[in-house]
């Protein structure tokens, strides 16, 4: 799922450099102010129904509305910078991705937990230091 998602966004992210019409689209104030607001909203939305989208079709749902609004944003975002940059960005976000995923299925401890032991062992008693 994952991947699928990454694939969506990464080929929304490239479409203005590829079909010029679209560039010029993007590229127009009123739409990136659009575009925005929209984004902004579905944040919003999403944040308030938190809740309800730990159901099983919703969940679903909801992941494909934020990758449609993610990957229209990033189009918009990035119709501004230089190509090149877009796909150096684009390679090294997916391959970190993709290692955090394949490093988190095959490690055995819990990693949510490694911040608390190095805070014990940092801030252990008679230790002058505050932590973080």
């Amino acid at each position: 799922m994952l991947a699928l998602v990454l694939v969506i966004i990464n080929v929304a992210t490239t479409i203005p450099w590829f079909h010029p019409p679209t560039m010029n689209f993007v590229t127009r104030g009123y739409v990136k102010k659009r575009v925005y607001v929209f984004y902004g909203i579905a944040q919003i939305s999403l944040a308030l129904i938190g809740t309800k989208t730990r159901e099983s079709p919703n969940n679903l749902m909801v992941l494909g509305t934020l990758t449609l609004i993610t990957s229209v944003m990033s189009m918009v975002i990035c119709s501004d910078v230089d190509a090149l940059a877009i796909w150096i960005g684009l390679v090294i976000f997916t391959i970190c991705t993709f290692g955090m995923t394949i490093f988190s299925h095959e490690i055995d401890i819990n990693t949510s937990v490694v911040h608390v032991m190095i805070r014990m062992r940092v801030c252990r008693p008679g230790n002058r230091t505050s932590g973080f």
